[in-house]
């Protein structure tokens, strides 16, 4: 097998490098990403420390990130402080730090092992690299070390003369002369590369050369002149094999079984690929059939419920400004509430529908409505977001009432009483009252039915309205006239008659009225009546010359004035007061008749 060399040993094999971990010298070590060294086994246990690439475990990383209270930590076993990156003891409320490189030189109880996630305990999860490393007076037990917290006075001083030794033995280590590796060559196959030569002055040639080589060498601190040919996977000649070329070169024909076995592991490889492609695109095909059939299934249990899902996923997609998608943030907008009581949007009303609130598709449309009153209610309407709004009562309307006509179609919900089916049951409602005998309980339900043409979004046609009223005039009218012909039956008086009766009744109310004496035969007939304006005697003379000329009234000698000719009238004042007022009450009783 071959010999595998760390990176310090092949470049700077007789040269010494400092670990920036720690103190120590010996040891495999990689460089940093930074350039520096570092031993494997200090990027191993400390937990800040990385590789950048975990096959070769080069270049080692992440030094800078680890945190500077582990660099001012106290190595307890080489007493070094400030110096590399310690490590502490894995038990709880023990503090002792040490470096790493110390603590292997210590024999100090230090493990690593791999576990896997214990919650799932899934096969597919990465495995996890768990190290464990304790002092020596926590050793876990079946270690080198006691067992026992409460260690005899022997044990601790063996312990304490362990650290001590290996206190020693790190310090003489550090102060050590690092042993140069000085390239020889033995003389008898100095002796056996002459031989094949034939030149002049052969033996200080060779001497001149050895020496050059010899510089060369050293100058690439003992880094081999020849990189070793280290190429894996090839198998050896036997001893004695013929080889052809280079010395420790591999042949033609293992070179073409090489190739050809690099060939079939890549054809296996692709074909692995391609079966994992179709494994791929297979389960992906059997998770949307499963969503489909989940979705079939929820149709056939709740179809109302999926339609009102693929409402809203419709209602989402017409907000492409997403003004609509989440709730009105208060901080932003602070009289928000002070406008609007009962806020709503998409997003709550995805929450109710998936919490099963909705029971039917009017609820959802209640609340869409409601985030649209919201909406035009706070905003003006020379805003971005009222014009919004607007599109969005005209866009949702639209879905919904093809969501509506689908499920009326399919029989799933009742058909809905629109404005035109609410207009033709009120119309034929009409039409049938009107067949009937006009009644004030028909009257009544006429008037009903006009509260609901009047009252009912969309149906306030003039029309309509006008029909209805002009319907309930004509059915009032034509009561009254039914009225008044069972009056009129019901009386036993004929109708001439009582006509007769109530003429002479109003007459003798006349004949009581009027003036004891007619303003033709007062005795100052050529001018008005002490008390009475120009225009109301004008109109009392009028009214006594009409009463004069008709031929029911008494006669002149009946209705002769008993007041005599010669006596003049009294104070035109008082006397002419009472006799205007009682003239008045009677013109005014007449108007009324």
């Amino acid at each position: 097998p071959k010999a595998w060399l760390c990176r310090r040993c092949l470049q700077s094999p007789s040269r010494p490098v400092d670990c920036v971990l720690c103190p120590n010298k010996g040891g495999a070590f990689k460089q940093t990403d930074h350039g520096q060294w570092a031993h494997v086994v200090c990027a191993l246990w400390i937990p800040e420390v990385r590789f950048a690439n975990t096959v070769f475990l080069e270049p080692i990383d992440s030094i800078e990130t680890i945190p500077a209270a582990r660099w001012r930590l106290s190595c307890y076993i080489c007493k070094q402080k400030s110096v590399g990156a310690c490590i502490q003891c894995h038990r709880t409320n023990c503090y002792a730090a040490f470096h790493v490189t110390c603590a292997q030189q210590a024999g100090l109880h230090m493990r690593m092992d791999t576990v896997r996630d214990k919650v799932t305990g899934n096969e597919a999860q990465p495995i996890i690299v768990q190290k464990t490393a304790y002092c020596d007076a926590h050793a876990p037990a079946g270690s080198t070390e006691t067992p026992e917290m409460e260690m005899s006075d022997k044990a601790r001083e063996e312990s304490r003369n362990k650290m001590k030794q290996a206190r020693k033995l790190l310090a003489k280590k550090r102060t050590s002369v690092p042993v140069i590796l000085i390239p020889t060559i033995p003389p008898e196959r100095v002796q056996e590369i002459a031989q094949l030569v034939n030149i002049q002055k052969k033996s200080p040639f060779i001497q001149r050369l050895i020496a050059y080589w010899t510089l060369k060498r050293q100058y690439r601190n003992g880094v081999p002149l020849l990189r070793r040919l280290q190429s894996q996977g090839q198998s050896h000649s036997t001893f004695g094999a013929p080889r052809s070329g280079i010395e420790g070169s591999p042949d033609t024909s293992e070179l073409y079984q090489q190739l050809k076995y690099w060939q079939s592991l890549r054809q296996d490889l692709e074909r692995a690929r391609l079966l994992c492609e179709l494994v791929r695109k297979r389960e992906k095909l059997k998770v949307a059939l499963i969503k489909v059939h989940e979705q079939a299934v929820v149709v056939q249990l709740n179809p109302v419920e999926a339609s009102m899902h693929k409402l809203l996923e419709g209602l989402e997609q017409k907000d492409t400004s997403e003004i609509f998608r989440e709730p009105v943030d208060v901080n932003e907008v602070p009289d928000y509430m002070d406008i609007v009581k009962h806020p709503m949007d998409l997003s709550t009303m995805a929450m109710k529908l998936k919490g099963g609130a909705y029971e039917s598709l009017d609820d959802l449309e209640a609340d869409f409505d409601l985030m649209i009153r919201n909406c035009l209610a706070y905003n003006n309407k020379d805003t971005i977001f009222y014009r919004a709004g607007a599109r969005m009562r005209d866009q949702g309307g639209a879905l919904f009432k093809s969501v509506r006509r689908d499920l009326e179609k399919d029989g799933l919900i009742s058909v809905k009483k629109t404005d035109e089916i609410v207009g033709q049951e009120i119309d034929e409602e009409v039409k049938g009252l009107l067949q009937q005998t006009p009644s004030e309980k028909n009257v009544t339900k006429l008037q009903i039915l006009l509260e609901r043409a009047v009252a009912r979004h969309g149906l306030t046609k003039t029309k309509r309205v006008r029909h209805i009223k002009l319907e309930i005039a004509k059915m009032k009218r034509a009561i009254t006239k039914k009225e008044a012909a069972v009056e009129r039956k019901s009386s036993p008086v004929p109708p001439k008659e009582q006509r007769a009766s109530d003429v002479g009744q109003k007459r003798e109310a006349q004949t009581t009225e009027t003036p004891p004496c007619s303003p033709l035969k007062a005795p100052n007939n050529s001018a008005s009546p002490s008390g009475v304006h120009r225009r109301t005697a004008v109109l009392f003379t009028r009214k006594a010359q009409a009463a004069l000329k008709k031929p029911d009234l008494p006669t002149k000698q009946d209705s002769s004035c008993d007041v005599p000719t010669a006596e003049k009238p009294k104070t035109p004042r008082k006397p002419g007061r009472k006799k205007w007022s009682s003239t008045r009450k009677s013109v005014d009783e007449k108007e009324k008749k």
